[in-house]
């Protein structure tokens, strides 16, 4: 590693703010991934404990051993006080989601990803062949994560009720949001899989499994930045996921010029 070109992405989960450094041998590239104490996009008024760097080491490390071709490899972890991960740099991916708004096609990300959520969700789950004192350890320190907090809030609570931090298109979309916020049966049924996801624990989660949680090439695909891993509900992993391709393609006539939507 010392005489790569180093990368270094001082970040909490999003590729930006680079400083490069290098030497001579550039077949080989680390990528160094700090955490801070808040939420990067936002600034210090939101902190997020940058502990959540050792959940995503250790999560890195369990998918890394079931599925290897389909996440990057760890070079090494510095804990408390310095939150660094170094790991693979994937200097000729980009991010899916950049990807798919470029209508760009990829052939295999479907068979990767759907590789990647069996080998993971099954490899950590009761079924697969495992010592059970060592997996309650390891529900035990998932469990502690922070973030879990988190998502419960953003997926769960404030798109049910009028938080600040929704965002939507307004006044088109105005009655629409109404309409979610009003709607009853609909909380009832969000509430009781509120109760599933952090009640069961299925198997070791990602968590955040998006499309800007996956970057690529045409033939190949890397998912990235399980910092907020925990162990729950399989079809979390797997409906998020189509969710967000479901977005994608309701979004695609939004991202492109009217002329273009036109021809097609």
């Amino acid at each position: 590693m010392s005489s790569a070109m180093v990368t270094v992405l001082l970040l909490s989960n999003k590729y930006s703010d680079t400083e490069q450094h290098t030497t001579h041998n550039t077949h080989h590239t680390p990528h160094t991934q700090q955490a801070v104490p808040y939420v990067r996009c936002v600034g210090t008024s939101w902190p997020q404990s940058a502990e959540r760097a050792s959940y995503e080491h250790a999560a890195l490390q369990r998918q890394w051993t079931l599925a290897p071709a389909l996440v990057p490899a760890v070079y090494q972890y510095a804990p408390a006080p310095h939150h660094l991960i170094a790991m693979q740099y994937l200097h000729s991916h980009i991010i899916l989601r950049k990807g798919l708004l470029h209508r760009r096609v990829y052939p295999h990300v479907g068979k990767h990803l759907g590789t990647f959520l069996g080998r993971t969700l099954f490899g950590t789950s009761i079924y697969a062949p495992h010592v059970p004192q060592e997996r309650d350890a390891d529900v035990a320190f998932f469990e502690a994560n922070d973030l879990i907090k988190l998502t419960e809030q953003v997926i769960f609570t404030e798109p049910l009720t009028s938080s600040p931090n929704n965002r939507w298109t307004s006044p088109d979309l105005d009655d629409d949001v109404k309409a979610i916020q009003n709607n009853a049966a609909l909380k009832e049924r969000v509430a009781e899989l509120h109760k599933l996801f952090v009640t069961s624990k299925e198997a070791l989660l990602h968590a955040d499994l998006h499309t800007g949680s996956v970057m690529v090439t045409a033939d190949d695909t890397k998912v990235i930045d399980p910092e907020f891993a925990f162990y729950g509900p399989m079809g979390f992993d797997k409906g998020k996921l189509i969710a967000n391709f479901l977005m994608c393609y309701l979004s695609q006539d939004a991202h492109h010029t009217e002329s273009e939507c036109s021809r097609r």
